[in-house]
């Protein structure tokens, strides 16, 4: 676990948990008390020795959505170990497989995934509020890829964590926990954050500056409301040495989000974009001006998407455009 924790030392993680409002000093206290079951030890203990960048990868992603939840005080009883391990397990189907490194899974096969995932969650007896967050992180629309990779789904039912069933399920209930549904909404929101993160950060290239890239993707995405902003915001606050591209870019959401045949306004080249035009060629929209098509030469990368491009083409020109110039630099 130690080497993780160093591994993110100037990353995107890292800036979640030198900033946090929770005061969590010591998280790797935390994650070692989280693993409060035989199965859950012997789990972790057989990925760890059997497939250490795969461990590295659920570890981090436990990392991520608790660095999401600590970012504000919740006076819920084991909200931090749950936010780790709903992180940790979301993915303990693809053991034992490279596709946890693929970049181009679209949501169909993510839900499909998730399925798979909730009976290992059940099998291992994590609680229900993990179980309910885990079956319902996937945005719906956020992952359009155009070629997804291929799963073998025959080869992930082989998965031995499938097959076997802990005795040790954790009691958790409504009658149990007085803030069950405030919980089972934590939890699936830092979840869903976790995802786009992760997803994100696959098609990043060691030449960029990552921290800066995710944020203003999130950023945008927030403003799309793909995510809630009561959990959001307090950890987009985390960045601010990138403030003011962040501000630029959530107006920019805001301006594409007037769009008359939504999601068709599209601003580019993001973050700093010029134009604004029209993907969906909506010649007889309101918002079009005719005579000033835009024509894109080669792909564009359209940032906020998962997977998603501009083709190369000729676009019309949206009326939009024109509110792009009133934006603070």
């Amino acid at each position: 676990m130690v080497s993780v924790l160093e591994e993110t030392e100037k990353s995107f993680i890292s800036i979640l948990f030198n900033q946090n409002t929770a005061n969590m000093k010591n998280a790797e206290n935390l994650i070692s008390n989280s693993f409060y079951s035989d199965s859950l030890v012997l789990v972790s203990y057989e990925i760890m020795m059997e497939d250490l960048p795969f461990f590295h990868h659920i570890v981090k992603m436990g990392l991520l959505c608790l660095g999401t939840v600590i970012q504000k005080n919740y006076a819920i009883k084991l909200i931090h170990r749950n936010a780790f391990l709903a992180g940790l397990a979301a993915d303990l189907i693809l053991f034992k497989t490279n596709y946890w490194k693929n970049s181009n899974l679209d949501d169909t096969l993510m839900l499909d995934l998730m399925k798979l995932n909730i009976q290992i969650a059940e099998n291992i007896g994590l609680p229900e509020e993990i179980i309910y967050a885990i079956q319902n992180h996937i945005v719906r629309g956020l992952y359009v890829v155009d070629y997804p990779e291929p799963v073998d789904f025959e080869l992930l039912k082989q998965n031995t964590f499938l097959q076997n069933s802990s005795t040790e399920k954790e009691k958790s209930s409504a009658q149990d926990n007085e803030y069950y549904e405030d919980t089972i909404r934590i939890l699936t929101e830092a979840l869903k954050i976790t995802r786009f993160i992760s997803e994100a950060n696959k098609k990043m290239s060691d030449t960029e500056d990552i921290a800066q890239k995710l944020v203003v993707m999130f950023a945008y995405n927030v403003e799309k409301k793909n995510f809630n902003e009561e959990i959001a915001n307090p950890m987009i606050d985390c960045f601010r040495q990138y403030e003011k591209i962040i501000k630029r870019i959530r107006k920019v959401a805001k301006l594409e989000n007037l769009c008359l045949h939504p999601p068709s306004a599209w601003a580019y080249p993001k973050p700093k974009a010029v134009q604004i035009l029209c993907k969906n060629n909506h010649h007889t929209c309101h918002h079009y001006i005719s005579g000033w098509n835009i024509n894109v030469i080669s792909i564009q990368e359209a940032i906020g998407y998962i997977g998603t491009s501009l083709q190369p083409g000729s676009y019309p020109k949206c009326r939009l455009e024109k509110e792009l110039s009133e934006l603070e630099d």
